[in-house]
């Protein structure tokens, strides 16, 4: 009797960490949308004429900011993935950064 008990309390364990893992994906997963949303909203000010050189430079940091966020987000998305192969929710499309 006791094995099972035991099997039991094995069970709700890996459902419990199942559901915290899917959270974090989740989260992740929103996080990821945002960024991606807002390094598009940026990248379509910078193909804007009428923004100046100034505004320009700014706002290239911050694409790289958000680049950098995007994939340290997304690495820990796949890190997600690899530990509970059912999360499958795969952020929007990959979209690798163009460098340069």
């Amino acid at each position: 009797r006791k094995e099972f008990e035991h099997i039991k309390i094995e069970q709700s364990r890996v459902a419990e960490r199942q559901q915290y893992l899917s959270q974090q994906f989740q989260a992740g997963s929103q996080l990821y949308q945002q960024l991606e949303q807002r390094s598009q909203e940026l990248e379509s000010t910078m193909q804007n004429p009428d923004v100046d050189p100034t505004t320009k430079a700014v706002i290239e940091m911050e694409l790289e900011e958000l680049n950098i966020q995007l994939l340290s987000t997304r690495a820990k998305l796949e890190e997600l993935q690899q530990q509970s192969p059912q999360l499958y929710l795969s952020p929007s499309s990959p979209r690798s950064p163009e460098i340069g």
